[in-house]
């Protein structure tokens, strides 16, 4: 989803999720059609993305996981 993105200036990135810790992961993106995106390299498949960030995430901070 278009929600996960973080853009800073050229670079995109996404927080990815692993054991409750919050991972940037640097991506590129491809298409964007009706709120979603084509994410063309930077995350496996599996990879559990946080969707709307806040502004305050940063890179190994501790979540808590809501599904």
């Amino acid at each position: 989803p278009a929600a996960a993105l973080v853009e800073t200036g050229q670079l995109t990135s996404v927080f990815t999720e692993e054991t409750n810790v919050a991972h940037t992961r640097l991506i590129t993106a491809g298409r964007r059609k009706d709120g979603r995106v084509e994410v063309l390299s930077g995350l496996n498949p599996g990879e559990h993305v946080i969707l709307s960030p806040p502004t305050a995430l940063s890179d190994g901070a501790r979540i808590e996981v809501r599904r």
